[in-house]
């Protein structure tokens, strides 16, 4: 499936947060890092693939299902609100 992570991140009323160099944060950004900072004693190598495939992207990316619910569940694990959740989670919703 192809998803675009590579978008602004907003507030409860949809204004773009602001990352510290102003520009709007990107929720690539987001989950690349959450990704970088995971546990996986399982596959490390794999986690550490779709990280930066993630926090590189500018646009679509193709992954599996398989790849968006790991990502859900590492992503969730870092203790992000509904904010960073809700639209990671419509974002990898197959469609």
């Amino acid at each position: 499936m192809k998803v675009n992570l590579a978008v602004a991140v907003t507030d409860i009323e949809g204004n773009k947060i602001p990352n510290e160099s102003g520009e709007p944060m990107l929720l690539s950004k987001l989950v690349g890092n959450a990704l970088f900072t995971a546990e996986d004693k399982d596959d490390p190598i794999r986690v550490y693939e779709l990280a930066k495939k993630i926090y590189y992207s500018d646009g679509e990316i193709e992954m599996t299902k398989s790849d968006a619910d790991l990502i859900k569940e590492k992503v969730k694990a870092k203790g992000f609100t509904v904010l960073i959740l809700a639209p990671l989670y419509e974002a990898l919703s197959e469609k």
